[in-house]
């Protein structure tokens, strides 16, 4: 894992403290000629060199998926994921020095850096283990760098190299993030795993052997095989069909269906519920004189219950954030090729259908537009490309979305993605 071992070693020699993050944050939006008299910036970059550019030379390889988490044979919940805090803080501050680079004079530098942190998301679209994580994480990165890459891409200041490069990029984080959804397959297959290490044979003897003579008896006839097949199989039943509605929900950017979904879920498994967890004196006199089958069938929903509703991450928050990150992606991928066909036939296009199959291999649609194709305004030599921000609305290019400022579950702000040239 030649990648993960590069960034292992730039994190090892990184430093920038957890309390700098903040301060790290507020200088991104930064004009240029603030970054450019900031010494202690200056100073950060100075001392994290060589970390930087162990970060560039591992963004610059490819991942075959389980570069950034280490591979496991079967789903775990108590396998680690990947520790991206590192890789955050070396992000920031090669988008700062590719601010700063940029301004100087330095284009080479600044786009040697910008491709670093192309590469960087590419490689966190293309992750197998931990997709949930690593697509949280892009979303995170894409919105710091999005207006470090538009910036970059305007007018006659990128070279055709960079060009290409950064587009390869974008193609590979756009095709990788297409798949986060599966995540919610991942998920649901973590939450088994955690069932069975929870809820087992071996956990249940070690509960029963402080419990009461009567008490231990009756659990003891009750918690057998047939037991533990009817928790996991109802578990299981109810895990993959949330799974399958959520990645539909992913897939329409329809939030309300995957939460309507989970909860009306959870509301069934508790309607199913009628002990509530405890076994009372009559079903325990059951158990222990007359046919446990129905008891052994409460208690099965009864452990479904309390495993599904304490363990119900609310995934559909999620949702727009991610569809927010596949529009910045395919309105820069946009931008590019019709700078790309300018570049080439001395000319705007007069229509995104006119960069297909050529520059683009299909027209990018706007998910919180109801799939339309994204909005294009040529002008003269000019041109702008935008989406609808999460909140649904068009703002006609007038205002940009601020990434920064949205939060997952919070009324997202207003504004569209925009790409102007």
């Amino acid at each position: 894992m030649p990648a993960a071992a590069g960034y292992e070693k730039a994190a090892a020699g990184l430093r920038v403290d957890d309390l700098q993050v903040e301060w790290l944050d507020g200088l991104l939006p930064q004009d240029a000629a603030r970054l450019l008299r900031d010494e202690k910036l200056e100073m950060m970059i100075s001392d994290n060199a060589l970390s930087m550019e162990m970060f560039r030379r591992a963004a610059a390889l490819s991942n075959d998926g389980r570069l950034l988490a280490q591979a496991t044979e079967a789903p775990a919940s108590a396998v680690p994921g990947p520790g991206y805090g590192p890789h955050l803080k070396l992000f920031r501050l090669l988008l700062l020095d590719a601010r700063r680079k940029a301004a100087s004079g330095q284009r080479r530098g600044a786009e040697v850096n910008l491709l670093a942190a192309a590469g960087f998301i590419a490689q966190l679209a293309e992750q197998k283990e931990a997709r949930l994580l690593s697509a949280v994480t892009l979303e995170f990165c894409l919105g710091r760098a999005y207006p470090y890459f538009a910036l970059s891409l305007r007018g006659n200041n990128p070279s055709p190299s960079y060009m290409a490069d950064l587009a390869a990029l974008l193609a590979r984080a756009r095709a990788g993030l297409a798949a986060a959804p599966l995540a919610m397959k991942e998920e649901a297959e973590l939450g088994k795993a955690a069932l069975r290490e929870t809820v087992n044979p071996e956990k249940a003897a070690l509960e029963r052997g402080v419990m009461p003579f009567y008490k231990r008896y009756a659990y003891r006839r009750l918690e057998n095989d047939d037991y533990f097949k009817r928790v996991y199989a109802r578990f299981d039943a109810a895990a993959d069909a949330r799974a399958v509605a959520l990645t539909e929900a992913f897939g329409a950017n329809d939030p309300a269906a995957g939460e309507a979904f989970v909860k009306g879920q959870l509301a069934e498994l508790a309607a199913k519920d009628t002990l509530k967890g405890r076994l009372g004196f009559v079903n325990g006199y059951k158990a222990t004189v007359a046919e446990a089958h129905g008891v052994r069938s409460a208690m099965a929903d009864s452990a479904v219950n309390a495993f599904a509703s304490a363990g119900s991450p609310e995934y559909w928050k999620l949702i727009s954030g991610y569809h927010a990150a596949a529009s910045m992606l395919d309105v820069l991928r946009s931008a590019l090729a019709v700078k790309e066909y300018q570049r080439r036939r001395r000319a705007l296009p007069d229509g995104l259908a006119r960069l297909v199959p050529a520059f683009l291999p299909e027209v990018p649609v706007d998910p919180f537009n109801k799939f339309a194709p994204l909005s294009y305004s040529p002008r003269g030599r000019s041109f702008t490309i935008h989406a609808f921000g999460p909140d649904g609305d068009d703002d006609g290019a007038a205002k940009v979305f601020d990434r920064s400022a949205f939060r997952a579950g919070e009324a997202p702000p207003d504004g569209d993605i925009i790409y102007t040239d």
